[in-house]
């Protein structure tokens, strides 16, 4: 069995993209698990709240289909 270059690309681009979709993903649960208000002070909050703003907005903009 032999695979064409576009296969061999389509399989590269979609193990980079479901790596980057997987890790954002898994950071923003972890960071909403952190939120519990006996663990955070003012300013872990606010650190937290920015980080889970970013890595939503980099699953939001992640090309998996929807």
């Amino acid at each position: 069995m032999a695979f064409t270059l576009r296969e061999y690309w389509t399989a590269i681009h979609g193990m980079a993209f479901g790596f980057g979709f997987i890790l954002f993903f898994t950071a923003a649960l972890a960071l909403l698990l952190t939120l519990q208000p006996q663990l955070l002070t003012a300013q872990g909050l606010r650190r937290n709240v920015a980080l889970l703003k970013i890595s939503g907005t980099a699953i939001a903009s992640s090309p998996i289909p929807r």
